[in-house]
């Protein structure tokens, strides 16, 4: 049987003809493809950066709060000792004469009696036997200065401003301690730290800090866009008092 002329053409088809029966997509199939997947990058892009930000943030509240417990855990540390007399004669009366903790409310100043060739407390190098170990803490460039001696340590950075209070024997809060040095019992101390970087998203407005003691602000940061905080601490000393 012979195959009709017309049945073979549509058997065997040339390539052009078949390239025009494949179906493709639409104009408008594109370009809903295209507005879906700017969407979807619209949205994990948006994702993206929101939770960069949010890790910035938390890095630097991080930050700042181990820069206040470095300053706290070493100013007590040391003020805790302030009084203290070691000495094989042992004679309390040192305790409350020898060694008068000085300061304002920016700067404490502080010393022991020690006389034991076996310690060096001050880090100058030199057996402590027979000397006073004199110690004070300040702020110098948004840095706390621990000043042992000729030895000056930073101990903590970006820390905007600092303020110390005392307390003396009757429970009040003053920013100087008392005149007789045995009436103090305490010193508080309220820290200002700053954020490392600079957040733009934050008002760029001005914010004054309160003396957690004394409630006297003494601090007002300039108007800029960095994050700050404030903590506080009392420090209660062992060697007055008594």
């Amino acid at each position: 049987m012979k195959t009709e002329p017309s049945m073979t053409r549509n058997r065997y088809k040339t390539r052009s003809e078949a390239l025009l029966d494949q179906k493709g997509f639409t104009l408008i199939e594109l370009l809903m493809a295209i507005v879906l997947v700017s969407i979807i990058g619209a949205i994990i892009s948006g994702s993206y950066i929101a939770g960069t930000r949010i890790k910035a943030e938390q890095e630097d509240v991080v930050e700042m709060q181990q820069n206040l417990r470095v300053a706290f855990y070493l100013l007590a540390r040391d003020l805790r000792m302030a009084g203290y007399e070691l000495n094989a004669n042992w004679d309390p009366s040192l305790l409350r004469t020898a060694n008068v903790v000085t300061g304002s409310s920016t700067q404490v100043n502080f010393s022991y009696v020690i006389s034991n060739a076996q310690l060096d407390l001050d880090g100058d190098g030199v057996p402590d036997a027979g000397q006073t170990a004199n110690f004070s803490y300040n702020l110098n460039n948004r840095e706390l200065i621990r000043n042992a001696g000729a030895t000056q340590t930073p101990v903590a950075g970006n820390i905007n401003a600092i303020s110390f209070a005392y307390l003396d024997n009757t429970g009040v809060w003053a920013a100087a301690p008392p005149a007789v040095s045995s009436n103090l019992r305490a010193i508080g101390v309220t820290l200002v730290a700053q954020a490392a970087r600079e957040d733009r998203r934050r008002p760029a407005v001005a914010r004054p800090f309160n003396d957690a003691f004394t409630d006297a602000v003494f601090y007002t940061s300039p108007a800029d866009r960095f994050r700050r905080s404030a903590g506080s601490t009392v420090i209660n000393l062992r060697n007055f008092g008594l």
